[in-house]
């Protein structure tokens, strides 16, 4: 092959021999012919790799015509138009390099770049991109790295040299960096490279893995209005694990690197580019926990949340139809999936700027056949091998960093509502009404009877793969979960007062998907972190400061009560709580979510000013304007709607408290009478009129933060809380309590 040309904009050239191994060798189809920008030949040929300003020094590089590369078939090609770069790459003078510091060549993380870079060590880095051309079959193949057919990457080779005993000149080392060009596509690719060499690929793609992780589930037993007395002993588990195998695809914009760090030694690295969106789609395998036929997913979750739960899915077969099964296998199926997605992209979006997401150690000496096709296989992108957690990884590969493992770790939830559970006892009770929806951004998972399904269904849709699933419409699902939370939380207050075992927990939520995520919607969804006191201001300040755009972005948020906690929401001690005490809750959430400068900051006044807020409520909220003068009618009609939603929860909250306090003292009064007195069925009854009353008109608003901060704030923050957001700038998941080992992360 003839020498590869380097000119300059004078017209004058060098010669460069590429060398045996190199991928201008064995891949390239023509010999480039590249010009030189920025300086001339003449002006670097003196320079070396110690004169001063070889820090600062970037040059643009070009091929002057277009070259294909590739083996049998073409892959990829170089367009003249497209510029390259070669840069130099100077250790950090301030370094203590006399005990033992050293810099790195792509951060200060040894562990995630171990290319460290003592003194008189330099780096020469030469850079070009290139199109990936579609094949005929539509699959990346050899030398695409599972980036996308049709689009551009960049490939930057790093060769190393040192300043000692003499300087190499800038020239030569450029002269040197183009001639060994590798463009690693193989095992040999790797064994060509100059130990402490490095290659990095830049571009847009998927990834391709497979494993398995256990989903934590986490049930949320609701009741509905008409229960025929106080909350009995649910048939119902909770904490199981439901284990998971999926295959993932996981498409973004990632970095490949491969860094010779021995003579037979190679890092290979995979990166994602911090603040690229990440789109991921799961696939769960077929055979996951206990099986039924072809009903196993069902029978996965059933046994998660039922003590009994061979006899309920017997019960549920006996009672259910093909289409009906079906259905429910595909919700199921791609509720699970969902919740894989959003769990690992929990994982990707938490990764600082200069971690791998993957990274492996391998001796290239040590491969056997198995060991060359994984490292083949991933080098085209799919860590189908390499990151699988079933078989041990072939001789010569050790696994230094696996993203889905700390997936497996972190034990993601599996979130399951049974709405109106305590109505039926237990799942098989349902039936052939049973109706099973997933929520498509969180993937959380309901369980009702058709009636409650017809207010929250979005219907069958055709997800592809799961064409029969159901699913649920987030904001009517929002809703009804937070309705239905107020009658489970005033249940549950009466099964305390009349000293029944405790139900499990029951939460109220909330949760939202922004595709594209401000400045002030991100502050807007952390407003909902520290009104439940899982952060301070000057956190939630910290967090979004300097950042106009998140991206799309996944929040969720929950508070859970237990039976003395959903007491305490009505009763303190033995005495109802007073209207005031709500008001003041409701106003304050009402100052969590809005702030001073903002448009609406108006409605500020009435949450903070007590002598305003009495002159409100003498006056009713259809009178409102002589108090505020200054404003549009629009906006007295805002506060007004402020006022009606408050004094909506609060009084339904003291009507509440009024009857669980006339339970209490009949209770007190009447020493051993059980809940079968005709006194007490008499005060249920009422209570459940009551109920019915607040399901009624409960305010669309109370599904939002504001009512899950008021709840919250009646107690000063005392339940257990937790709060997630994910997105591809930030990503935290706080709670309280901390439990060992808790997360608590920003991507930054």
């Amino acid at each position: 092959m003839a020498n590869i040309k380097l000119t300059d904009t004078l017209g004058a050239f060098i010669q460069i021999a590429p060398e045996p191994g190199s991928a201008i060798m064995k891949y390239f189809k023509a010999v480039p012919d590249l010009l030189i920008g920025g300086k001339s030949i003449n002006e670097i040929s003196a320079l070396t790799l110690t004169d001063p300003g070889i820090t600062a020094l970037q040059l643009g590089l070009s091929f002057r015509q277009p070259v294909p590369i590739g083996t049998n078939d073409l892959k990829l090609t170089v367009k003249p138009e497209v510029s390259t770069a070669i840069a130099v790459f100077v250790p950090d003078p301030n370094l203590d390099y006399a005990h033992g510091e050293t810099d790195s060549l792509f951060g200060s993380d040894k562990f995630e770049d171990p290319l460290p870079v003592a003194k008189n060590d330099r780096y020469v880095s030469v850079g070009f991109t290139a199109g990936i051309i579609p094949e005929l079959s539509g699959k990346t193949g050899d030398l695409t790295f599972g980036f996308s057919d049709s689009s551009t990457i960049s490939v930057t080779n790093y060769q190393k040299f040192t300043t000692i005993p003499d300087s190499p000149t800038f020239l030569k080392a450029v002269e040197t960096t183009i001639g060994k060009l590798q463009l690693p596509g193989d095992v040999e690719d790797l064994l060509a490279m100059d130990p402490d060499s490095a290659v990095s690929i830049d571009g847009n793609g998927s990834l391709r893995f497979s494993g398995s992780a256990d989903l934590l589930s986490v049930v949320n037993p609701l009741a509905s209005v008409n229960l025929a007395g106080p909350l009995p002993a649910l048939q119902v588990s909770e904490g199981a694990s439901i284990a998971v195998g999926a295959s993932f695809q996981v498409l973004t914009q990632y970095e490949v690197r491969v860094c010779k760090t021995g003579t037979n030694e190679v890092h290979l690295g995979y990166y994602t580019r911090h603040g690229s969106e990440i789109a991921i789609n799961a696939t769960a395998s077929a055979g996951i926990g206990v099986k039924l036929g072809d009903s196993d997913l069902f029978a996965a979750v059933i046994s998660a949340i039922s003590p009994s739960a061979q006899a309920d899915i017997a019960e549920l077969t006996k009672a259910l139809s093909i289409d009906q099964t079906e259905a429910i296998h595909a919700t199921v199926k791609a509720g699970i999936e969902r919740s894989l997605e959003v769990g690992l992209q929990y994982e990707f979006s938490s990764l600082a700027a200069r971690q791998a997401a993957f990274l492996y150690s391998i001796d290239l000496t040590a491969l056997d056949a198995s060991g060359r096709q994984a490292i083949h296989m991933a080098l085209s992108g799919d860590l189908a091998v390499l990151a699988s957690q079933g078989d041990p990884l072939p001789a010569g590969i050790t696994c230094l960093k696996n993203i889905f493992l700390s997936l497996q770790k972190r034990n993601h939830v599996f979130k399951i509502n049974l709405l109106g559970i305590y109505n039926y006892i237990s799942i098989s009770k349902l039936g052939a009404s049973i109706e099973f929806a997933y929520e498509p951004q969180t993937g959380q998972l309901t369980i009702t009877d058709t009636a409650t399904a017809s207010r929250i269904a979005a219907g069958m849709v055709n997800l592809g793969r799961n064409p029969k699933a159901k699913t649920a419409d987030l904001h009517k699902l929002r809703s009804v979960l937070a309705e239905n939370f107020l009658i489970t939380a005033a249940y549950m207050a009466e099964s305390h007062v009349v000293s029944q075992p405790p139900a499990l927990r029951s939460s109220h939520t909330y949760f939202e998907l922004h595709d594209h995520t401000n400045h002030e919607a991100m502050r807007d969804e952390l407003d909902t972190a520290v009104g439940l006191g899982l952060m301070t201001r000057a956190q939630q300040d910290s967090c979004i400061q300097g950042i106009d755009e998140f991206g799309r972005t996944l929040s969720y948020a929950e508070s859970t009560y237990d039976n003395m906690l959903a007491n305490a929401l009505f009763l303190n001690g033995d005495t109802p709580r007073s209207i005031d005490e709500y008001e003041q809750a409701g106003r304050g959430a009402l100052q969590m979510i809005i702030h001073d400068g903002d448009q609406d900051d108006y409605r500020l006044r009435p949450a903070r000013e007590d002598p305003l807020w009495t002159k409100m409520k003498s006056a009713g909220q259809f009178n409102f304007k002589p108090l505020f003068p200054l404003l549009r009618e629009q906006q007295v009609a805002v506060i007004a709607y402020d006022y009606t939603l408050i004094m909506w929860w609060a009084t339904a909250m003291r009507g509440t408290s009024e009857k669980l306090a006339a339970m209490q003292e009949l209770l007190k009064n009447t020493p051993h009478m059980d809940v079968e007195n005709n006194d007490f069925k008499e005060l249920h009854v009422d209570l459940a009129e009551h109920l019915k009353s607040v399901a009624a008109n409960t305010k669309t608003d109370f599904g939002r933060p504001w009512g899950l901060i008021a709840m919250s704030l009646v107690l000063g923050n005392q339940e257990n809380a937790r709060m997630s957001i994910i997105g591809p700038v930030l990503s935290i998941a706080e709670q309280r309590p901390h439990p060992a080992g808790a997360i608590s992360a920003a991507a930054g």
